[in-house]
């Protein structure tokens, strides 16, 4: 599964519904740390650096850059309001990478 539709499910599994917002913005703090300690997903807790990696068309096709390392800075600097604004996040950081580089390319 593609992680936005993996995220949602896991927000899913924690039941937010019921819990107050601060103990939400927590469990999905926790949850972006998890996704963060993976290897595999090294190449999205940086923002793209469109210019030192050649991708001059980046910028035009991506129009809200996002990150994981910036979901996290804006987190530690209690930028968020909900838990939803942070899955926004979290989720857009994956839809830019697919809008980029679409599968079969």
């Amino acid at each position: 599964k593609q992680w936005p539709e993996k995220m949602k499910e896991e927000k899913e599994k924690i039941n937010l519904e019921e819990m107050p917002e601060a103990v939400k913005i927590r469990k999905m703090e926790i949850l972006l740390e998890k996704v963060m300690d993976h290897d595999r997903f090294n190449w999205f807790c940086v923002p793209v650096d469109a210019k030192a990696l050649g991708l001059t068309d980046y910028h035009d096709i991506i129009k809200q850059p996002m990150d994981l390392g910036t979901v996290r800075k804006k987190l530690r600097n209690n930028e968020y309001q909900s838990a939803d604004a942070i899955h926004h996040d979290i989720e857009l950081t994956f839809k830019n990478a697919l809008r980029y580089n679409p599968p079969g390319i």
